[in-house]
């Protein structure tokens, strides 16, 4: 869902190449003996570079954008990059000096700046020549000292940074001088909290906030008062409390995964400003045991509650225009109450819980897509599912199944696609006979299965569909190769396949 700051700040840059330019002789022209160029980028990535390339520019009017990405330079002197640049990228370049005066000629050009797998320690002073950056990404490095003249030189007019897996142990003070800033992110730190005032610089600038991978434990009351944020990412921290949820902002995507929300009374109070806003929710990977109430989400068409503890099926309700419902790796006996009333549900993920049986009552009427794999389903009935459901797929692998009754299947006639792997089945089921469009069964891993004449009346849909999309072993005889060849000396079969298939 979350986007980095690169992307969302520039498109990709569509060049037609041209390797190694040729020198001129007069002072305008350029050489990139290493590099290749395009229309307005000069492209040096990974070419085990352990110093700038030589240029013999000295008025830079054809290249906007440097790339020198995946490279082993160490160090940025002054008089190394050519002039008039708005676009640098350090991308995984082990850097540890950059001279004052290395951005010269494009103090007043250069908007956007990026680095990975830095080794400078402190900030550089180069940073108090760059008088337009817009956009400064720092990434997997190890910056310690911020350098409080060069940010707050910066801060005015900087309106992205996203500092990730760089060691910033406590909220940067410096933050105040940044009075324009709309995307900030810093993820992989160790932030424990924010100060109540932490984020007062930019409460009416700041769209999108993402604080990954720290050691929140609740929301900061300091993101309470942001009034223009629309993307909130807080995942991977270990937040309990959701309470100082902007209620000011018109938030149009929130992701709280990975962090230890239980209370889902207060999630749906929080939740309530958002009702006509908010089009992605993520909230995977906490401790909820009950359904919060969310239907009035209205903009939401996708939620995953997976690998939370939801053991409540009678709780909380959901947005009702969802088409995917991700309820996998919980605890839940049975599929909610709720799903029977939501009629845009096209796939249902339910896999990995505790569900002991299937209700017909307790499917959405829409459901195409069925995914029920590794429950405690020990029988399926004429009662298990919806007369004439829309059903196209259903995955029952790994289940304890044991019986699969003779009309189990009848409300069942657009199924395309039936897995019952690694189940306790003995017998093939004669539901089978009730699936005029199926083209896929596969029954393998399935130790115990034995064909027998008793279920001759198969053969007929056997053959029907292809060998390759029938998967299973009766013993050590494959249930395609006992029905085509072996099944032919059992009572009543005598030119069936003369006569061809009918169901």
């Amino acid at each position: 869902m979350i986007n980095t700051s690169r992307e969302k700040w520039q498109k990709k840059v569509q060049t037609v190449s041209t390797a190694y330019p040729v020198l001129d002789t007069d002072d305008e022209s350029r050489e990139f003996t290493e590099c290749s160029c395009g229309q307005t980028v000069i492209m040096c990535n990974d070419l085990g570079l352990s110093a700038m390339p030589l240029t013999t520019i000295k008025q830079n009017m054809y290249y906007t954008s440097l790339q020198l990405d995946s490279n082993n330079i160490t160090t940025i002197t002054g008089g190394s990059l050519p002039a008039n640049l708005t676009d640098i990228s350090f991308v995984v370049n082990p850097i540890t000096t950059i001279e004052d005066d290395a951005f010269d000629g494009s103090e007043n050009t250069l908007t956007s700046l990026t680095f990975s797998q830095a080794h400078f320690i402190k900030l550089p002073d180069a940073f108090l020549h760059l008088n337009v950056l817009n956009f400064l990404e720092i990434t997997e490095s190890i910056v310690e000292d911020w350098n409080d003249k060069a940010m707050k030189h910066i801060g005015s007019f900087l309106g992205t940074l996203s500092i990730e897996n760089v060691p910033v142990k406590t909220w940067p003070t410096w933050l105040q001088y940044f009075t324009n800033l709309t995307d900030l992110g810093i993820g992989g730190a160790s932030i424990k909290d924010i100060p109540d005032n932490g984020l007062d610089s930019m409460i009416n600038t700041l769209t999108d906030l993402t604080l990954n991978n720290n050691s929140l434990t609740i929301v900061p009351f300091a993101i309470s008062k942001l009034t223009a944020l629309q993307l909130l990412a807080l995942d991977k921290n270990k937040i309990a409390n959701a309470t100082y949820l902007p209620q000011k902002s018109k938030l149009r995507s929130l992701s709280l995964n990975g962090n230890k929300l239980h209370d889902s009374k207060e999630l749906s109070n929080v939740l309530k400003p958002y009702g006509s806003t908010l089009v992605d929710f993520e909230i995977s990977s906490n401790q909820l045991t009950s359904f919060p109430d969310l239907n009035i989400l209205t903009l939401i068409s996708d939620i995953d509650f997976r690998h939370n503890r939801l053991s409540d099926p009678n709780s909380g309700s959901l947005p009702p225009g969802l088409d995917q419902v991700k309820l996998g790796s919980n605890n839940l006996p049975r599929l909610p109450r709720f799903l029977c009333t939501m009629n845009s549900v096209s796939q249902l993920f339910a896999g990995s819980n505790s569900i002991t049986e299937l209700e017909a009552v307790g499917f959405p009427p829409s459901t195409h897509g069925v995914e029920l794999e590794n429950n405690k389903l020990t029988e399926i009935t004429n009662t298990s599912f919806p007369v004439n459901a829309s059903i196209t797929y259903i995955l029952l692998n790994n289940n304890p199944l044991v019986r699969i009754t003779d009309d189990a299947f009848k409300n069942l006639p657009h199924l395309l696609e039936l897995q019952v792997r690694n189940t306790k089945l003995t017998r093939l089921p004669l539901a089978l006979i009730y699936l005029p469009k199926l083209d896929e069964f596969d029954i393998s891993d399935t130790t115990s299965l034995v064909c027998t004449c008793l279920e001759h009346s198969l053969m007929q849909w056997i053959l029907k569909i292809t060998s390759t999309m029938v998967k299973g072993t009766c013993g050590k005889t494959s249930v395609e190769y006992f029905y085509t060849v072996l099944s032919q000396g059992c009572p009543g079969t005598r030119g069936v396949i003369e006569e061809g298939p009918a169901i």
